[in-house]
C-alpha cells in the first residue's frame, strides 16, 4: 500500500516527464557546466535558495505524525524512511515567498503509481528513494508556469547509464540515492541550461575525507548527499563561487537534536538529513544552507568564530536588535530561553515600581535586607549562603533599595525586593504581561544552587523595555523612575569602549572623523547586565565553568534630518551568551576567558554596526 499527502495548492498545469528503469552496478562520475548561480527562489529546487525562511526537521514520525506537524504551513523538501521501517526523517520550509509551491508527497508508491502522481499533478519530483520493499518514498512539486522545467528521474540505474542519460538530456543531477534492493540508484535530472546552469560534479562511494578533498579541489557546494549500506557516500556538488557563493555546512555521524540545535544556533537551514544505523543507534547525515540576511551573517560569524577559539565550546548565544514600535532588525535565537543573571533585575524593578503607581507601596517606605556577616560590603554573594537574622539586617527605604538593585546590582537587595512581594507574585505578573518564557525558580546571585534556575527570553524582555519606554506597563513618571536607577544615561558612552571605537570606524569610512564626539555625546542608553561564573549542572567543574553573560535595555541613536535636527531613533536591545565552557579555573586569568570577554565585548557594537551607519549618514 502506498500512502497519500496532498499540499493544498490546487492550481495545476500540464508538463511532461520520463522514467526509465534498469539494474546495474555503481561507479564514479563527473559533469561539468558553467559557473554556478544562486537561486532566488525555489522554482528548479530548495539547496541553492538562501532566503531566510522558517523551517523545520522531524524524525521518527509516521506520515500521519508529520501531516499533522506541518498543517498547512509547512512542505516537504526532503524524506527518508528511518533504518527501521515505518517511521520517517523529513525536513520542511515554510511554504511562502520564495518557497512557495503547491506539493504533495507519497511513500510506498510504484514506479507506475509515482508517474501516474506526477502526470495527475502536473509535477516534477525533488526528492525520491527506494525503500526496502522495492517501491518509492518521493516528493513533488508543481511542474508549471515560471517553475517549469525540463526534468527526467531514473531508478536502478548505473553510474554510466546515468552519465548517457545526463549527456543526451544535457542534464545535471539533483538528487542521488542508493537503491536498496538492487545496486543502481535512483536519481533526478534538471536541464542545466539557461538561468538553472551550474557548475556541478557527482560522485558515488566515497569516503568522508575524499569528499572533502573534492570539495576543496573543485571549489564546491554540497547539494545532495546519500550514504551507502558499506558507510561510503555519494554526493552531488556545484560550483561555489560567483553569486552562487552561499555559506554552507555538511555533517556525518550526528545526531538530529545537535543537527537541529546547532543550525539553529548558527543560523542555518537542513535541507538534506539522511538516517542511517551506526552500531546500536541511529545517526544522520545533513547538509545546510545559509538561512540569515546578510547583515545578521556577518554579525552571526564574529561570535560563532570568536566562541569557538582557545579551547572554548558549547557556547549557545542570541541578540535583538528592535525598533521601538516596528519589526527587528537583527536576530538570533531571540525566542530561546537562556539564563539571565542579574539582568533579571529589570522584572523587579518593573514590579516594584507598579506597586508603587497603584499605591500598593511607597518609595518612602521601609525596606529590609540582609548582608552576609563574615562579609558585610560584598553586593555579590548568594544569599542563600548565609542566614537572614535581626543581626544582620539592613534597613533602608524602598528607593535605596531599589537603585541598589539596579545601579549597583546588589543581590542582597534583589532578595529584599522577591522576600517584600512573594516570588510568586513577580512571575505571575510576568505572565500577565506577556513574559511567557521567563520564570525565577531561584534567588538572584545564586546559580544553579539547589537546583534552581532563572529563564527568560530576548523577545520577553524587549517586551519589558518596550512597555515601559512607550508607557504601556507605567505611566510617563514612574517609566521615568524605572529608567533612572539603571544604568547609561545620555553621553555615556566613552570614545574608548568598544562601542565608542566601532563608531569612529563607522565615521571615518563615510569620511565624517569630527562627528565622533558629536554623535557619542547625543546617545542616550538604559540597560541592565548580569553574569555569573558557575559549575554546569552536570560534570566536572572548576574546571570547566559555565560562563553566562547577557544584557538588555533601550538604545537612542541620533539621526539627524536634512536640515541638521537631532531625532532620536529608539530600540530595544538584548543579547546572551549561556553554557559557554571555560577550560579553566575560577578566578584565574587564562586564555580562554580573556577570548570569551573579548568576544562578549562586541555585542553591542556589532548588532548596532548598521544602524550607527545609516544614523551617521546626514551627520
Amino acid at each position: 500500500m502506498f500512502t497519500i499527502r496532498r499540499a493544498r495548492s490546487r492550481w495545476i498545469r500540464t508538463t511532461s516527464s520520463a522514467a526509465a528503469l534498469a539494474i546495474a552496478v555503481g561507479g564514479l562520475s563527473l559533469a561539468t557546466a558553467t559557473q554556478a548561480r544562486a537561486d532566488s527562489t525555489s522554482v528548479t529546487g530548495d539547496e541553492s535558495v538562501s532566503a531566510p525562511t522558517a523551517w523545520v526537521t522531524y524524525t521518527g514520525l509516521t506520515t500521519s505524525q508529520i501531516s499533522a506537524k506541518l498543517g498547512s504551513t509547512y512542505r516537504l523538501v526532503d524524506v527518508h524512511e528511518d533504518p527501521g521501517g515505518g517511521t520517517y526523517t523529513v525536513t520542511a520550509v515554510k511554504n511562502s515567498g520564495s518557497y512557495a509551491t503547491a506539493w504533495w508527497w507519497y511513500v510506498n508508491a510504484s514506479t507506475a503509481q509515482v508517474s501516474t502522481f506526477l502526470s495527475n499533478n502536473n509535477a516534477r519530483l525533488i526528492s525520491v528513494e527506494q525503500n526496502a520493499a522495492g517501491n518509492y518514498n518521493v516528493i513533488m512539486v508543481a511542474n508549471t508556469g515560471s517553475a517549469a522545467r525540463a526534468w527526467w528521474w531514473y531508478v536502478g540505474q548505473s553510474t554510466a547509464t546515468i552519465s548517457s542519460e545526463l549527456s543526451a538530456n544535457n542534464a545535471r543531477l539533483v538528487s542521488v540515492q542508493p537503491d536498496k534492493t538492487d545496486s543502481g540508484y535512483s536519481v533526478i535530472m534538471v536541464s542545466n541550461t539557461g538561468t538553472d546552469a551550474k557548475g556541478w560534479w557527482w560522485y558515488v562511494h566515497q569516503s568522508v575525507s575524499q569528499i572533502s578533498s573534492l570539495l576543496n579541489t573543485n571549489g564546491g557546494r554540497i547539494t545532495d548527499l546519500s550514504r551507502n549500506s558499506d558507510g561510503t557516500y555519494n554526493v552531488v556538488m556545484v560550483q561555489q563561487a560567483g553569486t552562487d557563493n552561499i555559506g554552507w555546512k555538511w555533517y556525518v555521524g550526528a545526531g538530529a537534536n545537535s543537527l537541529v540545535s546547532g543550525a539553529l544556533q548558527t543560523g542555518y537551514r537542513i535541507f538534506d538529513i539522511e538516517p542511517y544505523t551506526n552500531g546500536a543507534s541511529t545517526s544522520y547525515a545533513a547538509v545546510e544552507i545559509d538561512n540569515l540576511p546578510a547583515e545578521n551573517r556577518r554579525v552571526e560569524n564574529i561570535f560563532e568564530s570568536g566562541y569557538s577559539q582557545a579551547g572554548l565550546s558549547g557556547g549557545r548565544y542570541g541578540y535583538l536588535v528592535k525598533p521601538i514600535g516596528n519589526a527587528s532588525v537583527l536576530s538570533l535565537q531571540n525566542t530561546n530561553t537562556y539564563e539571565p543573571a542579574s539582568g533579571i533585575k529589570a522584572l523587579y524593578n518593573l514590579y516594584s515600581q507598579f506597586q508603587v503607581q497603584i499605591g500598593d507601596d511607597d518609595l518612602n517606605s521601609n525596606f529590609d535586607y540582609w548582608v552576609k556577616p563574615s562579609d558585610p560590603t560584598n553586593k555579590d554573594v548568594c544569599p542563600l549562603d548565609y542566614s537572614n537574622t535581626n543581626s544582620n539586617k539592613v534597613t533602608t527605604t524602598l528607593a535605596d533599595g531599589l537603585g541598589r538593585m539596579m545601579f549597583n546590582s546588589d543581590n542582597r537587595t534583589t532578595q529584599g525586593v522577591d522576600l517584600r512581594y512573594g516570588r510568586a507574585k513577580v512571575n505571575n505578573f510576568a505572565q500577565i504581561i506577556g513574559m511567557a518564557g521567563t520564570k525565577i525558580k531561584q534567588t538572584v546571585g545564586c546559580g544553579i544552587v539547589n537546583g534552581g534556575f532563572v529563564t527568560t527570553t530576548l523577545n520577553n524582555l524587549q517586551k519589558l523595555y518596550e512597555g515601559v519606554f512607550t508607557d504601556k506597563l507605567l505611566d510617563a513618571s514612574d517609566a521615568d523612575l524605572f529608567f533612572n536607577r539603571m544604568n547609561g544615561g545620555t553621553g555615556t558612552i566613552s570614545s574608548s569602549s568598544p562601542f565608542g571605537q566601532m563608531v569612529t570606524q563607522e565615521a571615518n569610512k563615510l569620511g565624517k572623523p569630527g562627528a565622533v564626539s558629536g554623535f557619542l555625546a547625543a546617545i542616550q542608553q538604559r540597560d541592565k547586565g548580569g553574569s555569573y561564573d558557575m559549575c554546569f549542572t552536570t560534570g566536572a567543574c572548576d574546571p570547566p565553568y559555565d560562563y553566562v553573560r547577557s544584557d538588555a535595555g533601550i538604545m537612542q541613536l541620533p539621526f539627524k534630518t536634512a536640515g541638521g535636527s537631532v531625532v532620536l531613533h529608539n530600540y530595544a536591545y538584548g543579547f546572551y551568551v549561556n553554557d559557554l565552557s571555560i577550560p579553566c579555573a575560577f578566578n584565574t586569568t587564562c586564555a580562554a576567558k580573556t577570548q570569551a570577554d573579548d568576544t562578549t565585548n562586541q555585542f553591542l557594537p556589532e548588532i548596532f554596526r548598521h544602524q550607527v551607519d545609516l544614523a551617521l549618514a546626514n551627520w
